[in-house]
């Protein structure tokens, strides 16, 4: 369902995991619903086709969803995105209540299909404790359902230094960097970054800013913040990602809320301080090994760009932090963990069905 969307974290987060499911047994035990032929080519995945998903016609991609499982025998349905049949049993999968937490428009078509898919869930897999604390605390009639946390994993590493030379040529980061990833508005809070930048007077014109996706041009207020910095916004695939985090002074994540935190997870693979705020997730994922700034503390964020920029020592102790904690999160165990809890389902489903089935009385002879 999320390929529809795109190359985001989500997209990114399910290549890796189907791929890995279809290179092992689980490949015989599921069906993949392609909408839209969106899916990208993964080896040894059974495939069903459907149309792409329409948020204003729920209850006719219900009815849809639920001819795909009555056609493949489904025991269980897991969407990638908040997708529901009619009545085989489904799996809700929580990437995070930011919707909830931050007071969003819930009426809005896409949240409505996230309360919809949460009240029909028999069970849920939550990719960080945080998440799954969140839902319960938001749908409590989940309390007693089977669960799962998953955290999300990485196949990040250190990008080789000509990879990253030839990555700061490619974009004319002549000067030291610091990187946002992801989105600058709302609760990712990138305006901490650029008011940091503005807070330090002269010695922004130390630094430059790599903000990796977004929309392709800088907005407005950033932009007036920024003066006399240099500021690149590109689009990277995962080979150039890598370099970028490598090359980074550190990644700043001033987000308000995450459900996971992937991006602090790879640049933290790939040896990069990582310069964020203790919200929601993020210490989850992080640990010890990341630098925490309240996400108003404009100051602070500051200090720390600066001492970042000038101390190798420190950047260079942070950075082998990170690599030993992101060590702790991998695909293969995403995977995995997420496999053995979906056939749990299955086989306690089929026992449940053994028990309730009428038994036939022994013939008399």
């Amino acid at each position: 369902m999320f390929f529809q969307h795109g190359q985001t974290g989500i997209a990114r987060q399910w290549q890796r995991i189907l791929t890995l499911w279809g290179q092992g047994p689980f490949a015989e035990e599921f069906v993949v619903v392609d909408r839209g032929g969106t899916l990208p080519p993964i080896p040894g995945l059974r495939v069903v086709r459907a149309p792409r998903q329409r948020l204003t016609h729920a209850d006719h991609d219900a009815e849809l969803l639920q001819r795909v499982c009555d056609h493949v025998n489904a025991g269980w349905f897991l969407s990638t995105y908040y997708t529901t049949p009619l009545h085989t049993p489904s799996v809700f999968m929580c990437y995070d209540m930011i919707p909830e937490v931050l007071h969003f428009d819930l009426d809005q078509p896409v949240w409505r299909q996230k309360t919809r898919a949460i009240r029909a869930a028999r069970a849920f897999i939550a990719i960080s404790h945080t998440s799954a604390v969140d839902l319960l605390w938001f749908h409590p009639r989940l309390h007693g359902v089977p669960a799962r946390v998953a955290h999300c994993g990485t196949d990040f590493a250190p990008a080789p230094a000509d990879a990253v030379t030839a990555f700061r040529r490619r974009y004319g980061l002549e000067r030291p960097y610091i990187m946002l990833s992801g989105t600058r508005t709302d609760y990712k809070n990138a305006l901490l970054v650029f008011r940091a930048l503005a807070h330090l007077g002269s010695l922004r014109r130390d630094f430059a800013i790599l903000c990796c996706g977004g929309r392709p041009t800088l907005e407005p207020e950033l932009a007036a913040l920024a003066a006399d910095t240099p500021v690149v916004v590109v689009h990277l695939d995962d080979h150039e990602l890598q370099a970028a985090y490598t090359g980074a002074v550190a990644l700043a994540y001033p987000s308000l809320y995450e459900g996971f935190g992937l991006p602090p997870l790879e640049a933290m693979a790939c040896g990069t301080p990582v310069l964020t705020t203790p919200a929601a997730a993020i210490a989850e994922v992080c640990g010890e090994a990341a630098i925490y700034v309240a996400p108003r503390n404009v100051a602070g964020f500051a200090q720390e760009m600066a001492r970042l920029l000038h101390d190798g020592a420190a950047r260079n102790e942070h950075g082998r932090h990170g690599i030993e904690r992101a060590a702790r999160f991998t695909w293969r165990a995403t995977a995995q963990s997420m496999a053995e809890f979906l056939r749990g389902l299955q086989s306690s489903a089929r026992c449940s069905a053994a028990a309730s089935a009428p038994r036939r009385e022994a013939p008399r002879g």
